[in-house]
């Protein structure tokens, strides 16, 4: 039997490098779910905003398979 740990992770106005250091030193898995996590977050706040099709969508795709 396996056990499983889901980190739950708030971060508020952090420096860019700081948040690449706090996403490197997490298990693989554990990072792709904390990504997951933060892009269904910004989506569901900004999909109630009253411009939300005014505003360009992101990916982080590239940027962490580069990076990680």
């Amino acid at each position: 039997m396996k056990d499983f740990v889901i980190y739950r992770v708030h971060i508020h106005k952090t420096k860019q490098e700081e948040l690449y250091k706090l996403l490197e030193s997490m298990p693989k898995s554990t990072r792709g779910l904390y990504i997951r996590e933060a892009l269904e977050y910004y989506h569901r706040t900004h999909a109630s905003s009253p411009d939300a099709g005014k505003t360009p969508g992101i990916s982080f795709r590239g940027a962490f398979d580069q990076e990680f």
